[in-house]
């Protein structure tokens, strides 16, 4: 179908009206992307991302949580979550989420030195 989008269009145009602070018509581009690509962690980030932004907790924490699905053995989705909890003053959860991401940070350094003969 010409002139339809691509996934990678609808995320870069989301990726620079979220540095716009255009975080609603961000939130419609990466829902876009994730129309053609369900459960892209970049974009499922994106979204995270663009809730924060509009300061949607509720919403930003179902997509940090659907990111972390999509990617569980990355950091930063972990990471965010614990932001995203702290800032529900859900203090037990965001030290669970902070000791994930400790977790997986280290598990990750370990991999890279093992990788480059170091360890």
């Amino acid at each position: 179908m010409p002139g339809a989008a691509t996934r990678d269009e609808f995320y870069l145009q989301g990726m620079e009206l979220l540095m716009e602070d255009r975080f609603d018509e961000a939130a419609d581009r990466f829902k876009g992307a994730l129309e053609l690509r369900p459960d892209d962690p970049e974009v499922l980030e994106g979204l995270t991302q663009a809730s924060l932004g509009r300061h949607d907790l509720a919403g930003a924490l179902e997509w940090a949580k659907r990111w972390t699905a999509a990617d569980p053995e990355a950091v930063l989705p972990h990471t965010n979550l614990s932001i995203i909890y702290q800032k529900m003053g859900r203090i037990e959860d965001a030290e669970r989420e902070g000791a994930v991401a400790r977790t997986l940070g280290w598990k990750q350094e370990l991999r890279e030195q093992k990788q480059a003969g170091q360890g």
